[in-house]
């Protein structure tokens, strides 16, 4: 068994996920496991049960969440990078962490005594099909459409995805079907997910869709100069994710040049190339002519930002 592994990925549901399939393997249950956060538990408590004899013969499993904080405190740093490059017998070390370039002074000790994993975040049709099978682990249905519904409610985001999972399987106990009325009235939708939507259904010329979605949005949030704001900013995304595009930008790229998560930054791919430069130019001049006239008038804002959306579609 390696004595120091890094697990590396974005999305913490699927980083979780590797760790459990990690910690499920019939000898790693031979050892005794405790779990810290960087972010949260002093490096020293880390260092002390490290030091500890453990009451398991196999030894102890050491799992340090958010890992790259551990750099923050260079008295503590010197002896980690030392006993993670020679660590004391029967002591193994699991770190996890979101991006490579979280770690600094630790990578060189890691490169070269760690094993490392990454794990790569799920395209859309990868993120269906991992849905659909841990439904059909729990003797439930739902169609593309619908899993396609909760992943946009939730902007890709696993962890928030499952949690919407657990709730839907409680309340369709009875059919084990679940469908797209269960997820609009379940499920609500992430901010930034729902300012995406209303761009796109505004692009598409889906009067009734943009209103509705504007609707809900502004019972959430009275502040239509914020809900403004956000749709600026998101036009703005899909205007530099579309000249990145052109200038053959990774999805990987556009993430760290956007600075949005993997998944983010895939859903930002697939909607730029949907559109055209004319069409996001055109809605972002739009807006800002109607922020300026908000905020130098008197003009109701809601009726205001209603009248854009009808005068775009």
């Amino acid at each position: 068994m390696e004595h120091l592994i890094v697990i590396i990925g974005e999305d913490a549901y699927l980083r979780q996920e590797k760790l459990n399939q990690y910690l499920a393997n019939p000898l790693v249950k031979e050892y005794e496991v405790f779990t810290f956060d960087a972010q949260e538990d002093h490096a020293k408590l880390i260092i002390q049960e490290a030091q500890t004899i453990s009451f398991y013969d196999a030894g102890k499993i050491i799992i340090i969440k958010n890992s790259a904080d551990l750099e923050k405190d260079a008295e503590t740093l010197t002896t980690l990078m030392k006993m993670f490059a020679k660590p004391y017998e029967n002591v193994h070390f699991i770190l996890l962490t979101n991006q490579r370039s979280d770690f600094n002074q630790l990578m060189p000790t890691l490169q070269t005594h760690a094993y490392i994993i990454e794990v790569k975040p799920l395209n859309e049709q990868e993120l269906v099909e991992h849905i659909k099978k841990s439904l059909t682990q729990l003797d439930f249905k739902a169609s593309d459409t619908v899993i396609k519904e909760i992943i946009a409610r939730k902007n890709a985001v696993m962890l928030d995805i499952y949690h919407e999972i657990d709730k839907l399987t409680l309340y369709k106990q009875d059919t084990k079907t679940i469908e797209l009325k269960d997820v609009s009235t379940l499920v609500n939708a992430d901010f930034s997910a729902s300012i995406y939507d209303l761009i796109n259904a505004i692009l598409a010329q889906d009067k009734t869709k943009a209103l509705n979605i504007f609707e809900g949005l502004f019972v959430k949030d009275k502040d239509g100069l914020s809900i403004l704001s956000a749709m600026f900013n998101k036009v703005e995304d899909l205007i530099y994710a579309k000249r990145l595009i052109n200038l053959k930008y990774t999805q990987d790229e556009i993430a760290k040049f956007l600075a949005v998560s993997l998944g983010q930054a895939y859903y930002l791919q697939r909607d730029a190339k949907k559109l055209t430069f004319s069409s996001l130019n055109k809605m972002i001049n739009k807006i800002t002519v109607l922020d300026y006239k908000l905020k130098s008038s008197d003009i109701d804002t809601k009726s205001a930002i209603q009248m854009l959306m009808l005068r775009s579609i």
